[in-house]
């Protein structure tokens, strides 16, 4: 392939139809000529924004803008390249540069279309002829008659999803508790709540401090398991987490009530804030599957995903209250009590994590956890 740059549109139109006579199907032809275009064109600084952006995006971010934003391109092969290296995770180089490359590329021109729709949309009037005043208005001439006016194909229309607006991440307390106070007509009395799940490390200091049985699978002794430290504890039952609330409260010298799980409304209320996935809002019915939290298959540390993280403006960030492991609840319904959250056996991408269960008391599942509140007001 000859030439010191990239390969024009007038060029491409050429070379396809070579692309025979060296044994390459068009569209493998066309995939070659983007690859090479891209990387004659591409300075050192400009490789070095793309390997920024690499870092800064991944790969399933560019397919997710790919598909949200990108009509379909006059040669299907090189999106479905795109998407298929994607999906594979091929991050091999220079090939997976270069399909970086790319998808940066195509969202660079969609950005670059948009403005320039915005800046023709915002020019004034056409000029009148010469020698007409300036302030004039002229009208289209009208066609002879019996002849069909030609009609201009209007700009196509670029839909630019606005994400969320992601407010300063505030420093965690060293307390581990969040205060939150009401802020609109249902919203509970003020509380704390702890901002991730109870771990397993957590967990076995209360064991070994009140002699208590360990969950099944535990070692004899109150040690959690190897490996377990920062993973949240969970086969337990809604009895033991209120025998848990109440070494806590004597740890601090609250009252041994004032340490439950939280309620529904406390549920609702700490998790009202800010994500920094797709639209930016965990209590969206659809949020389990824009975070992607339905592929996980077993729990991991807390306060682990960026995904499920949500940001309380002015307050803080609460970790893990829509996946990772669901947690007790203090509501009663007959003789069960709720469910919150999510949890990483929830596999379908539709799962609504804000749709309370119920559980009866006695219930040990390796997908139920807890985290808890302190009442200010008991």
């Amino acid at each position: 392939m000859a030439g010191n740059g990239a390969i024009t549109e007038a060029q491409m139109r050429l070379l396809l139809p070579k692309s025979a006579d060296f044994g390459l199907s068009e569209q493998e032809a066309y995939a070659t000529i983007a690859d090479y275009s891209l990387s004659a064109v591409a300075s050192d600084e400009l490789r070095h924004q793309f390997e920024l952006a690499e870092e800064t995006f991944s790969l399933d971010d560019i397919e997710d803008y790919l598909q949200a934003n990108v009509a379909t391109p006059r040669h299907d092969s090189l999106l479905q390249r795109i998407r298929a290296e994607l999906r594979r995770g091929n991050r091999s180089l220079p090939s997976g540069v270069m399909l970086l490359i790319v998808a940066v590329a195509v969202i660079f021109a969609v950005a670059i279309g948009y403005q320039a729709i915005l800046h023709l949309s915002n020019r004034g009037p056409a000029p009148g002829p010469p020698g007409s005043d300036p302030g004039e208005v002229h009208s289209k001439p009208t066609p002879p008659p019996g002849e069909t006016p030609v009609m201009a194909t209007p700009p196509p229309q670029v839909v630019v999803t606005p994400g969320p607006t992601i407010p300063p991440v505030e420093p965690d307390p060293p307390s581990g508790m969040l205060r939150l106070e009401p802020l609109q007509a249902g919203d509970p009395p003020p509380f704390e709540i702890h901002i991730s799940e109870v771990t397993c490390e957590h967990y076995s200091q209360y064991l070994r401090s009140v002699l208590e049985t360990p969950p099944p699978g535990w070692p004899v002794g109150g040690s959690y398991p190897p490996g377990k430290a920062k993973i949240p504890v969970t086969n337990i039952t809604w009895s033991e987490v209120t025998g848990f609330g109440q070494w806590i409260a004597e740890q601090h010298g609250w009252p041994r009530t004032s340490v439950r799980p939280p309620t529904i409304q406390e549920f609702e209320r700490a998790t009202r804030g800010v994500t920094i996935r797709g639209h930016g809002n965990p209590q969206a019915p659809d949020y389990w599957g824009v975070a992607r939290l339905w592929q996980y298959d077993q729990p991991s540390a807390v306060m682990s995903n960026a995904w499920d993280r949500i940001i309380i403006v002015g307050k803080g960030q609460m970790y893990d209250m829509i996946g990772n492991v669901a947690e007790w609840g203090n509501d009663q319904q007959a003789n069960e009590r709720a469910v919150l959250g999510g949890g990483f056996n929830d596999q379908s991408r539709s799962f609504n994590a804000m749709q309370t269960r119920w559980m009866t008391r006695d219930t040990r599942s390796p997908w139920i956890g807890f985290r808890y509140v302190h009442v200010l007001t008991p």
